[in-house]
């Protein structure tokens, strides 16, 4: 016992070396700032949509115009619940801000798992690798941007030819939590509107644009710059159920 009692001088000097070490270091350090300074812009940007919110209520109740009003309250409502971005407002400015605010962390996450594997230092490495897979899928819907093209490959469970079959998802406009497009296949395309929310993605088919087939509502994730899709539909052509599944990837966009 009297053993163990000298021993715990030791055992805490070891630990406050290795406590001390940690915080001291330079990686874990530079990826702390830049969490609080992604932490600051995030905030920033919710001020921003609230200050803009309260100026146009302020406007349309000067105006009498009491649709606006209930409009601009329920956007409200909505943005402090869920985060839903309002249907109101014009947000360009700040959502570029926001991009780069994101990007800025993505950046410093790769740039600490880079460095913490040069250092040989795995469990920090993995850890920062853990952190940066979970803010990538909250953030995730920002990718599907307009004019963004993504492309892949689906295979049919049920209801189709065997095989993989491309298929591609061109975003032609985006409306705070809400997207439209076009998804072109091999003998067939659609207009498709559709949501996002998080790191979940779902569309509809609004019109037929070629071909003689309805396609399927689908349904996936958003990991990363790829989406995994799931499609459904007891009344495929022809009255047959159609299931398939399948993934899209963002492809790099052309510098003008």
């Amino acid at each position: 016992m009297k053993r163990s009692i000298l021993a715990l001088p030791a055992l805490w000097i070891l630990l406050s070396v290795a406590a001390r070490a940690q915080v001291e270091d330079p990686i874990a350090a530079r990826l702390t700032r830049a969490k609080e300074a992604y932490s600051a812009a995030e905030e920033a940007f919710r001020k921003g949509v609230l200050d803009r919110l309260t100026v146009e209520e302020e406007r349309a109740t000067k105006a009498g115009k009491k649709a606006a009003v209930d409009q601009v309250i329920a956007d409200r409502e909505a943005y402090e619940a869920t985060g839903a971005l309002p249907k109101s407002l014009k947000l360009t400015d700040l959502q570029a801000q926001r991009a780069r605010a994101r990007l800025d962390l993505t950046n410093a996450y790769k740039r600490a798992i880079s460095e913490f594997t040069r250092k040989r230092m795995r469990l920090e490495a993995d850890a920062a690798e853990r952190e940066l897979a979970e803010f990538q899928s909250s953030v995730a819907g920002d990718q599907l941007k307009p004019g963004t093209v993504w492309r892949g490959q689906k295979r049919y469970l049920k209801g189709g030819p065997p095989g993989l079959h491309p298929f591609e998802l061109r975003v032609t406009e985006r409306a705070a939590d809400t997207f439209k497009g076009i998804i072109i296949e091999e003998d067939m395309s659609h207009d498709v509107a559709g949501a996002v929310q998080g790191n979940r993605i779902e569309w509809k088919i609004t019109r037929v644009r070629s071909g003689i087939y309805p396609g399927q509502p689908q349904s996936g994730t958003i990991k990363g710059d790829t989406l995994e899709l799931h499609f459904a539909r007891k009344d495929g052509f022809r009255g047959m159920a159609v299931e398939a599944e399948g993934s899209m990837k963002l492809q790099p966009q052309r510098k003008r």
